[in-house]
């Protein structure tokens, strides 16, 4: 950290917000110098949430936000909503807010992703849900296994008043099937604290 350089210059204005979840590759890959992004985009009529990918050359952006066919999503402000496996950075995982048409809490969306192309193109796992009047409920987060990149956990996704989206879950098949495992969780904690993600986020941690 003694010297740094830029490795890009970010491709969407900026308003009210930084850069939301930023990841960054281990070292000793072949494709080190892939970095991932968030950033919002935020004026008096519209929010924007948009996922950047900074190329090899350290210079090059791709917006590479995946798309509900109605908003295109970004990482939320959670530490692990972007993440890729840490033998093959070709898979990559995301928990994602979208917008686009309105400001504020009331318009927000959030979903999973996986992608297995370095984000050209997505599957999505857990289908979009309206925040509703719960914006400050915890967004989605992911970690792959360290060993397996079909193995995937997602946590903190417990963020509508319906309780449609597991708090805990889990896939062995990237995404074609999740499980969940929120069992009785929610009797356990208040779901409507602000803590609660918090605790979740501690357990879900680094995966290697």
């Amino acid at each position: 950290g003694a010297t740094w350089s830029a490795l890009a210059t970010p491709a969407i204005a900026v308003t009210n917000r930084p850069a939301y979840a930023v990841h960054l590759p281990w070292p000793d890959n072949d494709d080190e110098m892939l970095a991932y992004y968030g950033m919002v985009n935020i004026s008096s009529s519209i929010e924007q949430y948009r996922l950047k990918r900074v190329e090899a050359d350290g210079t090059t952006v791709t917006d590479i936000s995946p798309s509900d066919g109605t908003r295109l999503y970004g990482p939320n402000n959670h530490k692990f909503s972007i993440v890729t496996y840490d033998s093959n950075r070709q898979y990559v995982a995301l928990g994602g807010n979208g917008n686009d048409t309105t400001t504020g809490g009331s318009g927000v969306y959030r979903g999973a992703w996986v992608s297995s192309d370095y984000g050209d193109t997505w599957a999505n796992i857990v289908a979009p849900v309206s925040v509703g009047g719960a914006f400050t409920r915890a967004g989605i987060q992911l970690a792959f296994s360290g060993t397996d990149p079909n193995v995937l956990y997602l946590w903190g996704g417990d963020i509508n008043y319906a309780d449609t989206i597991p708090v805990i879950a889990y896939t062995n098949d990237f995404g074609t099937t999740v499980d969940d495992r929120t069992g009785n969780i929610r009797t356990l904690f208040d779901t409507g604290s602000s803590g609660f993600h918090k605790i979740l986020g501690i357990a879900g941690g680094p995966t290697a």
